[in-house]
């Protein structure tokens, strides 16, 4: 890859990636949240989520999405990245309680929830 003009740093995140024989898409899904949390850490917008409660919504549906998957996502590891992301326990837990009363997620085992596609 170096030959190819790929830094190297970009080229260790490729082998990595490309190492991940399990769930490759797992792995995307958490360097895409890992990007996403490095560039709120900016700072950017000093408001942040915690101005429009629609655009919260969309965001924990859209991380439910992501780290998810198909495969469901842990609970409280789910809440953890949420709250990393300044989004309060009780807006979390109630976009959770909603989709759930909408048909529009489960629980497969306890503590493991999953969409429904």
């Amino acid at each position: 890859m170096l030959e190819r003009g790929i830094s190297s740093d970009l080229a260790e995140g490729i082998s990595i990636a490309l190492e991940q024989k399990s769930s490759p898409q797992k792995f995307v899904n958490l360097l895409r949240v890992s990007i996403r949390e490095g560039l709120r850490s900016l700072d950017l917008d000093p408001e942040g989520y915690a101005g429009s409660k629609t655009d919260q919504k969309e965001f924990v549906l859209e991380l439910l999405r992501e780290i998810g998957g198909h495969n469901g996502v842990n609970y409280a590891a789910f809440v953890g990245t949420a709250i990393s992301n300044r989004i309060t326990y009780q807006f979390v837990d109630e976009v959770i309680r909603s989709l759930l009363a909408g048909g529009q997620w489960y629980e497969p085992k306890i503590g493991i929830i999953r969409l429904i596609s």
